[in-house]
């Protein structure tokens, strides 16, 4: 079995403190190349990694934790997060996912699965008839 390789992405949005959100990031590792982070005018942050952004590495836990409550804990009020990730293993198992992050809520989205059930009313197939074999 080969090895899973994803790159992630954010928009842009407005967090609370710049400094201080940098440096809660700063405690967690992510996958290949670290985390980037691009900072623009007026307070506008985006994030970006080769690897997921969705899971980062705390060392002094050895564990992985979520980065959901680090971005809902800084970002300002009335902002949305959106965690772009694709990826692949070898040319098997293709995945493009999104995170929707809101201070009240996470909502998850598998695209391919998205366009396949419009596949199935458009077309009127069954998804076994859609999805490619691997």
């Amino acid at each position: 079995m080969a090895d899973y390789y994803c790159k992630s992405r954010t928009n842009y949005f407005k967090v609370k403190k710049i400094n201080d959100f940098k440096a809660e990031l700063n405690k967690y590792s992510t996958g290949e190349g670290g985390m980037h982070i691009w900072e623009e005018k007026e307070g506008l942050v985006a994030l970006g990694s080769y690897g997921s952004l969705v899971t980062l590495y705390d060392e002094d836990a050895d564990d992985w934790i979520e980065i959901f409550e680090i971005l809902q804990k800084h970002m300002e009020d009335g902002e949305a997060v959106i965690i772009a990730e694709a990826g692949s293993e070898k040319l098997r198992y293709l995945t493009t996912f999104a995170w929707l992050v809101t201070q009240d809520d996470v909502r998850f989205v598998d695209a391919v699965n998205e366009v396949i059930t419009d596949a199935m009313q458009i077309t009127g197939k069954d998804a076994s008839d859609l999805l490619p074999e691997y």
